[in-house]
């Protein structure tokens, strides 16, 4: 790829992201997770509709989502969190996050006491703390 189609590119997503701001704000959506339907849409469009390879696959849109995009949402949503919502509701907060964890660990030592399978049978303080 050439030096004069990635800065192409970067001074399209560039313009992109500032179209993108005031149309968040209108749709009520936060910017970063419209920049990231804006860059799939583009990627798509670069790939499918000019032919020109984006390196964008499948396989490395899920590590992108996941490692680098999904990351920054949720800094940004915990940057502009309210103080004084988080406090408001952070008995509810609390509690849905212990139960889930709870069942979370009771749902997979279930599933690992059931799924070893060890002739002599799987002892259920091993399954928990696994």
């Amino acid at each position: 790829m050439s030096i004069e189609l990635i800065v192409g590119f970067a001074v399209t997503l560039f313009a992109l992201s500032l179209v993108t701001d005031p149309l968040g704000r209108l749709l009520r959506v936060p910017h970063t997770a419209l920049l990231v339907v804006t860059g799939a849409g583009v990627a798509a469009l670069l790939t499918l509709g000019l032919s020109i390879d984006t390196g964008l696959r499948a396989g490395s849109f899920h590590d992108l989502v996941f490692y680098v995009f999904l990351p920054a949402l949720v800094f940004e949503s915990a940057f502009h969190i309210r103080i004084d919502t988080l406090t408001r509701n952070l008995s509810v907060i609390l509690f849905l996050a212990v139960m889930g964890m709870l069942a979370t660990a009771l749902v997979s030592a279930a599933v690992i006491f059931v799924g070893v399978g060890h002739p002599t049978g799987f002892p259920w303080e091993a399954a928990l703390l696994t």
